[in-house]
């Protein structure tokens, strides 16, 4: 008969700032036979960093929690009760946090990390009960955000509010850093979907993905058919009279085939830079068809409610996973958008060099130089509202892994400010998961402020293929017309 276990991955604070594990209610659990405490490496980690900080409660407990663990090192885990469940204290040996999700959690953040060893533990026994056990809300949200399992440590477990010099100093210190906060920007971000709802979780459907290798292999390789690199260039040959009309004389003359350099050009430059035209014309396909159909989009919508303003701000906007994001560009009445979905073309291929005639007379007109039509000295660059934000570098105008926005005063206690962005899918998957990350620094903020929003994405790409199809075919018509 199987055993009944129910496994949780303790938070560090269930070792410092709760009852001893003997003295728990542990009755709540009563239906399993058996409750395990897996300690991941994290805790471990937290737990030898505090033993060493002074000789406080925290200190003290973390070194006696880390003897403890010592001795379980050996005979791989120790009873804390022996029925009622019986419980049982082990070490996990995983060296690892989840690699899957290392794109959508810091791990440079315990709470995270922790999440990330319990996602990697249950992947790995799919079979267990496996469940968070932490009194933070901060590792709460992050569990729920990724459907994972948590409990919240009672009230009850904990102990009294222990009361000394060094919690008094660290108090003042606490409330000495919340002063100097106080003088910082302070940003607050949310998420919204295309909906205009705050959200924690993005979930979206893309109706257009790429095109798979093959796919595109296929494509190129019929328009390389259709218009084939030209390799006879004509030869020397003596031509006739010429008829022409008008007060223009009667001449003959010989023509000549084009120059070697001007061959290689069209053979090594021109020609090949045109194949890599229409493969990027046919890689960015679903691009296009999803931005005029109308894509997936979010927002984020950040506040500065501090005492000051943000000096030269900074804003960062990065896709996490095989997705790409742009910023919304200017729209189009319907009819345009159909309209650039029938007639999108496939670039033309550039012209071959042609044997040229060697006495034409050139027009006296022909050489002369044309002015400018704007004089650069007159040029002038636009001064920069400081209170405005500007693209980095400049505004995307393709899908991009991220991009950024600044600000050189970012004031406060105005209206708040948003960021939107269009998520396009870049793999040719049916599902994806990342994250889309808000990340905001100043000159003048101690600590950058941070939003990271999970995505999970649908993508169906069957008429993507039908479109590309439809652009080699207009691109052999019109081959075809040329003949």
């Amino acid at each position: 008969m199987t055993t009944r276990i129910l496994s949780f991955f303790p938070d560090t604070n269930l070792f410092i700032q709760c009852r001893t594990l003997e003295e728990l209610d542990w009755s709540e659990w009563a239906d399993f036979e058996e409750v395990h405490l897996i300690v991941c490496r994290t805790v471990q980690r937290e737990i030898d960093q505090r033993k060493n900080r002074g000789n406080d409660r925290s200190a003290q407990r973390a070194r006696k929690t880390s003897s403890l663990f010592r001795s379980i090192i050996e005979t791989g885990y120790k009873v804390i009760q022996d029925e009622g469940p019986q419980v049982k204290l082990m070490l996990e040996s995983s060296s690892v946090p989840s690699p899957e999700l290392k794109d959508r959690l810091d791990y440079s953040k315990p709470d995270d990390e922790i999440v990330g060893f319990l996602h990697q533990y249950r992947k790995q026994h799919p079979e267990a009960d496996v469940r968070l056990l932490t009194h933070d809300t901060g590792p709460m949200l992050t569990a729920k955000s990724l459907g994972l399992p948590f409990v919240k440590i009672k009230d009850t477990w904990l102990l009294p509010t222990e009361s000394n010099e060094t919690e008094r100093e660290n108090r003042r210190l606490k409330e000495e850093v919340a002063r100097l906060r106080k003088t910082e920007p302070e940003f607050h971000i949310r998420c919204l979907d295309g909906n205009e709802s705050d959200i924690d979780v993005l979930e979206v459907e893309c109706p257009f993905g790429p095109l798979n290798e093959q796919e595109a292999s296929r494509f190129i390789e019929q328009v390389k058919n259709i218009c084939p690199i030209v390799t006879d260039f004509g030869s020397y040959e003596r031509i006739g009279r010429v008829s022409t009309f008008g007060d223009m004389r009667e001449m003959s003359g010989s023509y000549t085939p084009p120059s070697e350099s001007d061959i290689a050009k069209y053979r090594d430059k021109e020609y090949p830079a045109w194949i890599k035209e229409c493969e990027k014309v046919l890689s960015n396909l679903h691009y296009a068809l999803l931005r005029e159909a109308g894509p997936p989009a979010f927002r984020f919508v950040v506040t500065n409610e501090g005492s000051r303003p943000g000096k030269n701000a900074l804003v960062v906007i990065a896709s996490r996973g095989k997705f790409k994001i742009c910023p919304p560009q200017p729209e189009d009445d319907e009819h345009s958008k159909r309209r650039r979905i029938l007639d999108r073309l496939l670039p033309w291929p550039p012209e071959p060099p042609k044997s040229r005639q060697i006495d034409d007379p050139r027009h006296p007109f022909l050489d002369r130089p044309v002015p400018p039509s704007v004089n650069p000295y007159m040029t002038q660059i636009p001064s920069r509202d400081p209170d405005a934000f500007y693209y980095k570098s400049a505004k995307p105008k393709m899908p991009v892994e991220s991009f950024m926005l600044e600000c050189e005063q970012w004031r406060h206690g105005i209206a708040e400010k948003c960021f939107e962005g269009e998520i396009f899918a870049a793999s040719d998957q049916e599902e994806i998961q990342g994250a889309i990350e808000c990340e905001i620094h100043a000159e003048n903020l101690s600590s950058p402020a941070k939003k990271i929003v999970p995505v999970r994405i649908t993508v169906k790409r069957e008429s993507t293929k039908d479109y590309a199809a439809n652009l080699v075919a207009k691109l052999s018509n019109r081959a075809s017309s040329r003949k």
